[in-house]
């Protein structure tokens, strides 16, 4: 199911980096956070679409920045890098424990891998140096967390850390609404603190 989300700035001034981003449930570290959207110098009044869906694909990259063709993985899933005759390749094994779960094992003999999950063509998930032997495992909840940053920060589809984040994080949950607003408003107890309404919502 696809979501379409309208960000709508209510404040009264520019709305600085505001970064939409999912934790990994099994990861060990913050810093394997990725920034999936990210909305910049949103004016007041403004709106800015967005699209959330539960269509995630899978993919690894090599230390060369070089990409594998994406896998779909919309119902999560297991999934392999093995070595053939000419080159490369990842392919799917079997179901994971559950449709928000993906597992990527590195079969390769040599050479570490970055896996990746996907959502809308950005990059939604990433764990880096996945060693030969190993695997990256990656399970999400239904929802997006949301967080004003730094605007200073470049964190355009990059990793992100609470040492960024201007605001609370918040979790919004997305799962069965076809359509909503995600209205920003500033509390009354912090001139950096923001909240974030959802509104309009139609399932």
């Amino acid at each position: 199911m696809k979501s379409l989300i309208t960000f709508i700035n209510k404040t009264d001034s520019p709305a600085p980096q505001v970064v939409f981003f999912n934790r990994n449930l099994l990861a060990a570290e913050n810093k394997s956070v990725v920034a999936w959207k990210t909305i910049c110098h949103c004016q007041p009044m403004h709106s800015h679409p967005l699209l959330y869906s539960n269509f995630f694909e899978v993919g690894v990259s090599d230390a060369d920045g070089n990409f594998s063709p994406r896998l779909s993985a919309a119902s999560g899933g297991i999934f392999a890098v093995n070595k053939t005759a000419a080159h490369r390749n990842i392919a799917y094994l079997a179901l994971a424990k559950n449709a928000r779960r993906f597992e990527i094992k590195n079969n390769l003999l040599c050479g570490s891998l970055n896996a990746h999950v996907f959502l809308e063509k950005e990059i939604y998930a990433t764990q880096k140096n996945i060693a030969p032997g190993q695997r990256a495992l990656f399970e999400f909840d239904y929802g997006l967390s949301i967080a004003v940053a730094d605007q200073n920060a470049n964190i355009e589809s990059g990793f992100i850390d609470g040492k960024i984040l201007l605001s609370t994080e918040q979790k919004i949950l997305l799962h069965g609404i076809s359509s909503a607003k995600i209205m920003m408003k500033k509390t009354d107890y912090s001139y950096k603190e923001y909240q974030f309404v959802l509104g309009d919502v139609n399932h």
